[in-house]
């Protein structure tokens, strides 16, 4: 299972790509459904993946705001404490989740603050929930 879940739609993929590329090159194990395997079950390998993570980011665009999955996917991120939203593009996030700071991407990702704000964000989600992990049964 990876650290960091990315939810985005097909339309966003170059950016997915090089979000997880930037995440990866942080030392952070990624998933984004590009990770699914002939064979997967599609809906099934998402929601393990998405339970499991330490961090979700969701690239919000104005595509990806109107798909439930990534509605869903966002939904599940924030009541675990873990989103890490970023836009995309010039869209209209929804309601539900505008009082989440979200990240400035769409001014270009390479030189862009906003990247470096989402990669800040996911290293303290992650870390967080380094500490808060429950102890093994053969820990003293």
């Amino acid at each position: 299972m990876a650290d960091v879940f990315i939810s985005y739609t097909r339309a966003n993929a170059s950016w997915a790509a090089l979000l997880a590329a930037e995440i990866g090159a942080q030392g952070h194990t990624v998933f984004y459904d590009q990770n699914l395997t002939p064979g997967d079950s599609w809906d099934r390998r998402i929601e393990r993946e998405l339970a499991a993570a330490r961090a979700v980011v969701v690239l919000w665009s104005a595509d990806s705001c109107d798909r439930q999955w990534v509605r869903n996917e966002a939904r599940e991120g924030m009541r675990r404490g873990i989103l890490c939203p970023g836009r995309i593009d010039d869209c209209h996030i929804p309601v539900e989740f505008s009082h989440v700071q979200t990240a400035i991407l769409h001014n270009g990702i390479g030189a862009s603050t906003g990247l470096a704000q989402l990669c800040d964000a996911v290293n303290a989600k992650i870390a967080v929930n380094l500490s808060h992990r429950p102890r093994s049964l053969t820990s003293s």
